[in-house]
This record gives C-alpha cells, structure tokens and sequence, in this order.
C-alpha cells in the first residue's frame, strides 16, 4: 500500500476519486484507460486469472519462491516486455526466491551476453568487520552524519545476525540451521592461498534445474583444507574454468557428477553421485567440527551452505536442497571436493641442507 500510495493520491486527483480504492481488500487503482494496480498477498493465488505486465514484489526476502515461478512468472508470458522486481533487504537462509535470483543475476556479471537482468545491490561484503563505519556505508546507498548517528545507536542494541541483516544487507544463517555461526566464522579466513604445490581436488556440481554450475577446489596443506569455488551459467563456462585451473595448477583430481558425462570437453578423473555423496556428508561435518577448513568468506559459498540441509536418503544422510528448492549446488562441489582431499596424504615435511664448498 505504501508503494502504491503516491501513485493512488495522483489517480484520484487527476481521474477522480473512483480511480483509487484504499482499503484491506481490492485496494488498488484503475484508468480509463483500463490499464489497473492490484495488489495482492504473496500467496499461491497471487496474480492467477490475470495477464500481468509488471509484477513488484516488496519484502522478497520472507516470499516463497514458489509464489513468483508457479503463480506469477506464467501471467507474463503473452505481455510486450514484462518487468519483474524483487525489492528487499537481506534475509536468513529460508530465503530461496532473493537468493536464488540473485544467484542467477551473479553468475551473469562477467558473461558475454548478461541477459535481461538488472542487479542493484548495497551490501557489505561478508568478511568486513560489522563493528566499523566503513562496513556500514557498504549497504547505505547515501550516507550522511544522521544516518552514521543512527547507526551507531541501533549497532549497541541489536542482535548482530539482526544487524547484518538490516544494516549490512548480508544474507545469513538462521539461528536452527547445521552449521553453525561459530563454525563458520571460525573457519573463515580471506587472507590463506591454495597451496602452490600439492594435489588440487576439483569438484563439479550443477543445481537440481541445470540452470547454474559449480566448479569448487580443495587442498589439504599441514594443517588445514583450503577451499575456494565459482559459480556459472553455462557448461562452456564450466569448461573454460577448468582449463584456467589446469593453466595454474598441473596437479589436479577433478570428480564431476553423472550429469556432465557426455556434456564437458575438459578431462575428469571420477564420477560421484548418491552414494559418494553420504561419506562426504559425514567428511563434511567432521572438518566444519574440527575447524580444520579454510574460506574466504564468499557470500555464495554462504548462501549455498545456508540454503542446504541434511535429509535422510537411500543411502544415507546427505547434504541437499530443502524439498522443492535449489541453490546448493556449490556447497554440494565443494563437499565433493573435500572428501577427496581428506583421502589425499598429508604434505610429508622436508628438510633442505646446503652443503658447504
């Protein structure tokens, strides 16, 4: 309503007071044109019967995904250049519709032909320091000193996953989730490199539409394993990641899953599926228990991570998506990915002596 309400003020002034309806039900504003604004609950019956042309979706963070693909996006088929927008400040990890569009708009960014999606975002980035001011003019798209002057007092009462939230617009893990806030923070580190030397694992995923792909490495070094992962649009792009991690590393093991057999012209060495996937599970846990892995604090490889769960399959508990959701797929590679490091062996220490002349 308040989006709508300007709008409604300058209807009702311009074609009269019937042109706007206010009100808890069939609020909306209609022309004579017969051009109208409805608005509507995010519900599964949003949008159905009509032919829609823009749809808004405010406070998409707490929206199920289902609402926009299976309500609202079929409305728009048959309309000349039909908009979509998802409006909204971060949320938790139930969130599947924003993060799961915004994942599609990132992995769009560097590709030749971007499509037709446009990406706003004000956000700090994950591994910034919430408690600085520099973080915070991150997620402010102005910045003035009443705003700094309110921030300051909202950061000594709020709860920090509340804060990150509202404030640095950073996407989070609910309170309940597997993983928890201290493993993940107590694992992060933007600062360590993959290994120069050594066995890179390499671990190819795709998301359960094969509408994105994941290419995650892993490297077991004295004492840690070192992960880092891409996300991307196309099995071409998948490919040409590839040949750029050979051109920087000759050591690789790269593990793919059945979907890729016929599909990518790079060599791989293994094939993991269902099976494979309950012993990485276990690997899995494990590490993040013993604090034993090293990220960057990517916010995909958060979000991934935050949209998976562990659920009962055939062959035992694995990590996966929620029932009718998707968006794991590279914490799914980079699981993959560590289970093989976990069998490479430990680097063997050396000891180097110079002989005198």
């Amino acid at each position: 309503m308040e989006v709508m309400r300007p709008a409604g003020i300058w209807a009702a002034e311009t074609y009269g007071k019937k042109a706007t309806r206010w009100g808890n039900e069939n609020a909306g504003i209609e022309l004579p044109s017969g051009d109208r604004w409805l608005i509507h609950a995010a519900n599964d019956s949003a949008g159905v019967g009509y032919s829609v042309s823009m749809v808004f979706v405010d406070e998409a963070w707490k929206v199920k995904r289902t609402v926009v693909d299976d309500s609202l996006a079929p409305t728009m088929a048959e309309r000349n250049q039909p908009q979509l927008w998802l409006v909204s400040t971060a949320g938790d990890s139930t969130s599947d519709l924003m993060t799961a569009y915004r994942q599609r708009a990132l992995d769009r960014l560097e590709a030749d032909d971007p499509g037709s999606v446009l990406l706003l975002e004000w956000s700090a980035p994950a591994e910034a320091d919430p408690n600085q001011v520099e973080t915070w003019k991150y997620a402010s798209p102005e910045w003035n000193d009443k705003r700094e002057t309110f921030l300051r007092q909202q950061w000594s009462n709020i709860e920090e996953s509340a804060w990150r939230r509202e404030y640095l617009n950073q996407w989070v893990i609910r309170s309940d989730h597997w993983l928890r806030d201290n493993q993940w923070k107590g694992t992060l580190d933007p600062t360590i490199d993959l290994p120069s030397d050594g066995l890179w694992n390499v671990a190819i995923e795709s998301d359960f539409d094969g509408m994105g792909h994941a290419v995650a490495i892993a490297a077991r070094t004295d004492d840690y394993f070192v992960i880092r992962v891409t996300t991307h649009r196309t099995i071409r792009e998948v490919d040409e990641r590839l040949a750029e991690i050979r051109a920087e590393h000759p050591q690789l093991f790269v593990a793919v899953t059945p979907g890729y057999i016929d599909r990518l012209e790079q060599h791989f060495d293994e094939l993991v599926g269902q099976r494979e996937a309950a012993a990485a599970t276990r690997n899995l846990l494990d590490l993040f228990d013993q604090k034993v892995i090293r990220h960057d604090g990517s916010q995909t490889l958060q979000e991934h991570f935050g949209n998976s769960t562990i659920s009962r399959r055939q062959a035992g508990w694995v990590l996966t998506a929620p029932m009718g959701r998707g968006g794991v797929y590279a914490a799914r590679a980079v699981m993959f990915a560590l289970a093989q490091a976990a069998k490479t062996p430990r680097p063997v220490p050396m000891i180097r002596a110079r002989r005198r002349a």
